[in-house]
């Protein structure tokens, strides 16, 4: 009947054999962080930089600032990332405070050893891009990206089944279109 309240019980059960297991993970902490990732800009001089006692874990994470300058920043895995694995999947925490539909950042993966590189967007299953940019902040048509205001960090998951038997490079990558009043910015830890 309408208005009326009905409690559903479930037990579930599950083995190890149908756990997840790392196969590698990365906190951006250590002395080997600049030797295994670079950073770079295609325009603009502000770059991703690392940052101390932010994050979830309050500790090192890669951050951008959303500047009001034109910028198109980036960083990516130097060696690039085997990927095996029955269901493999890409998982980062990251929080973002830019200005809504203009400025933000985006995911790409290159399996040809970084010629070509592909947005990763139509494979996050969780927590995914936001909405459209404005066409100029990548040149790109109809470009969606984490933008705005995430309200905290937020974990992100990418299936990387496609890529399966390949070796990747990820690269993070942040737009803005200059003029606006700057915000924040991106902040990506625990890839």
């Amino acid at each position: 009947e309408a208005g009326e309240e009905l409690v559903i019980s479930y037990q579930l059960q599950a083995t190890d054999l149908n756990a997840s297991s790392w196969i590698e993970q990365e906190d951006f902490n250590g002395p080997d962080v600049a030797l295994t990732w670079f950073s770079g800009s295609f325009e603009g001089s502000d770059i991703f930089e690392l940052v101390e006692n932010v994050g979830p874990d309050t500790s090192t994470a890669w951050f951008v600032e959303n500047t009001s300058q034109e910028n198109d920043q980036y960083f990516f895995s130097i060696d690039g990332h085997q990927i095996d694995g029955e269901q493999p999947v890409l998982r980062f925490t990251h929080q973002y405070l830019t200005n809504p539909g203009a400025d933000g950042g985006i995911v790409e993966i290159s399996s040809d050893g970084g010629i070509t590189f592909n947005d990763a967007e139509g494979l996050i299953f969780r927590a995914p891009y936001r909405g459209k940019l404005a066409y100029t902040t990548f040149a790109t048509v109809n470009q969606r990206a984490f933008w705005g205001n995430s309200e905290g960090w937020r974990t992100s998951y990418i299936d990387l089944s496609p890529y399966k038997g390949e070796n990747v490079i990820i690269r993070f990558r942040f737009g803005s279109i200059g003029g606006g009043a700057g915000a924040e910015g991106w902040y990506i830890d625990n890839f």
